[in-house]
């Protein structure tokens, strides 16, 4: 019976890390950390006395210390210092005096940044089962993930920042299959595709614009009634953010010639609009998008932020972010959604407790503003590849009001306000829907495609938690399926227009999440897919499912223009991907299937070409 080998000391990676080792107590002589990193647990024995001697020590510590003392023996930080000192001589050899000098313990002391005010709560860390020690070096782990986002920006850069769930990245997958393996990246704007230093570089140029009063800017009444119509009935729909009784009423009382704020709200209700309406009086200059002069002349009215946002404020920006959505230069709405969530914050509409019980028009349309933004920051933050501005445990409010605007103040005095007939669908719910999921889809930006870091303080790590996270992904979009209502489930010969048009929005939308959740794991000659996780058969099947929706609304009504639920996003996803499904399943797929892609991939160009001016 051989005699089981007892340890004195850490294994080589617990010694270094400074952590306790358990490897004598478990059967294989292997401490849980390094089964956990997947390494081998190294020792290096002394053989008469079966005790564990450092792996390598230098001659300065041979000299200054004794064996036998471990109390005389240098600590961990001064070996640190050692090791960063000879570090910095090395340093010297190979670069200059001056740029060594940027590397120096004091400039690197003066440049560091300031400790966090809190540490991760208790439960999180003791939920992930790991130290704050290992938190800390959550660098090493994974380290492929974080490498294969392409080149940093430096801040101030003019070049902009655009994460994994981005689309530029995603356009990244198609150089992997070129047989030279280089490719230009592309973008799509309103003119086609361009290149990045070609997109967007330089912004409209601003009239110069008169001090006369604001209302005098609004257009005949004749014209004002063409533009308001075509906001309601082509962008409210998808985000109900006014209510037109209200906003109807406020008009013929003339709140818009007395207070400028609510004249701030009508002129971008007429930017917008004008998106939608093909009248000889609207001004359509070439390379400038339409109401462009009702924009500006509405960003002039100043805003005061050290004083409590107002409800037209919020609604101001909220239009704002959804004209700029629709130029050739989007990137800054990002920060300007941060702004308006932090001015509903400030007025505290993001929780359930400043709200009455009985519903009133303020408080749903404050309602309606705080969802609106919400959906506005995950979309955008998805689409640009950065972390949203709120959570959902940032917030408790109640969902909109599944109340359609007329039935809010019913002029039958039996009727009840706020109470949509039974048997009548609400154009409401579509927002509610949608609101559910892009809750799916903030959370995959916050687990697939965060960082290390993140990745480590909720517990994934090992080979298993991809695929745990990715079935969680995919079981919360089938448990979404079942929440969709009836009259907003996908049908083509759906007769009512706009639950058409809302139910093709929406399961484009889903088709785009699917593709989004799976689009980490697609294989590529670096890195091969996971063998439990058929990602490009799934991407495939979405983005084709995704082409024949949008194809069917595109040869009856065409495809909507709407800025904030453009269907040209999953589109543009559903051809991106079709594109890497051709050019992977070369020789693989059979000649029909092929043929097929094909086929789809130019239905996404002729659609794509509807959408030119």
């Amino acid at each position: 019976m051989i005699k089981r080998l007892k340890h004195a000391k850490a294994c080589s990676l617990c010694r270094r890390k400074k952590i306790r080792c358990d490897a004598s107590e478990r059967p294989d002589l292997r401490c849980s950390k390094c089964a956990m990193y997947g390494v081998e647990c190294q020792y290096d024995y002394d053989t008469e006395h079966h005790s564990i001697t450092p792996v390598k020590r230098s001659e300065e510590v041979r000299r200054n210390t004794r064996e036998g003392h471990p109390s005389q023996r240098p600590s961990y930080v001064e070996t640190l210092e050692r090791r960063l000192q000879a570090m910095e001589e090395l340093l010297k050899k190979l670069r200059s005096d001056e740029e060594t000098q940027l590397c120096s313990p004091t400039t690197i002391a003066r440049s560091a940044p300031e400790p966090p005010d809190a540490l991760p709560s208790y439960s999180a860390i003791r939920s992930s089962r790991l130290s704050l020690h290992d938190f800390d070096h959550a660098s090493d782990v994974e380290s492929s993930d974080e490498d294969s986002e392409g080149p940093s920006t430096a801040v101030g850069d003019r070049s902009r920042y655009y994460g994994k769930s981005s689309s530029n990245f995603l356009i990244r997958t198609i150089a992997g299959y070129k047989a030279d393996g280089t490719s230009q990246l592309l973008t799509w704007s309103r003119s086609g595709y361009n290149t990045p230093s070609q997109h967007g570089s330089t912004p409209p140029p601003r009239d110069v614009v008169s001090d006369r009063p604001l209302f005098e800017e609004l257009p005949p009444p004749d014209l004002l009634h063409k533009l308001v119509d075509a906001y309601f009935d082509e962008f409210n729909i998808y985000f109900p953010l006014l209510h037109r009784p209200t906003f109807d009423r406020c008009i013929q009382e003339g709140l818009h010639v007395r207070d400028d704020g609510f004249c701030a709200i009508v002129l971008l209700v007429c930017a917008n609009g004008s998106r939608w309406v093909d009248d000889d009086r609207l001004q359509r200059n070439r390379g400038h998008p339409p109401g462009l002069h009702w924009f500006e002349r509405a960003g002039r009215v100043s805003s005061v932020f050290l004083e409590k946002p107002s409800l037209y404020d919020l609604q101001a920006l909220i239009l704002t972010v959804a004209y700029m959505n629709g130029t050739d230069a989007p990137y800054g709405t990002w920060t300007v959604i941060g702004v308006g969530l932090r001015m509903a914050q400030d007025v505290g509409v993001h929780r359930k407790k400043t709200y009455s019980s009985t519903p009133t028009v303020d408080d749903e349309l404050w309602r309606r503003a705080f969802w609106v933004l919400v959906a506005m920051d995950r979309m955008t933050s998805f689409g640009m590849g950065r972390p949203c501005a709120i959570q959902d445990e940032d917030f408790d409010v109640d969902p909109m009001t599944e109340c359609d605007d007329e039935y809010w103040m019913p002029t039958d005095p039996t009727a009840r306000a706020f109470e949509q007939p039974p048997g009548q669908p609400s154009k409401v719910a579509f927002a509610n829907c949608l609101m559910r999921l892009l809750r799916v889809l903030a959370f995959a930006l916050r687990t697939i495609y965060t960082t290390n870091k993140s990745k480590l303080l909720f517990g994934f790590v090992g080979p298993a938690w991809k695929q745990g996270v990715v079935a969680e992904l995919d079981s919360a979009l089938n448990r979404w399926m079942d929440t969709v209502p009836a009259h907003l489930r996908w049908d083509p010969k759906m007769q009512d227009p706009t639950f058409f048009a809302q139910s093709a929005a929406l399961y484009a939308s889903f088709y785009q999440a699917q593709i989004c959740i799976h689009r980490p794991f697609l294989p590529s000659r670096r890195k091969p897919s996971l063998a439990s996780l058929p990602s490009l058969a799934i991407c495939t099947t979405a983005a084709r499912a995704c082409v024949r929706l949008l194809y069917t609304q595109h040869l009856r009504s065409g495809l909507p223009k709407c800025t904030l639920c453009s269907l040209l996003v999953p589109l543009h996803t559903a051809a991106t991907l079709l594109v890497i499904a051709l050019a992977a399943g070369k020789g693989k797929a059979r000649e029909r299937e092929v043929e097929e892609i094909a086929e789809e991939i130019g239905k996404c160009f002729e659609m794509l070409l509807s959408t030119e001016p």
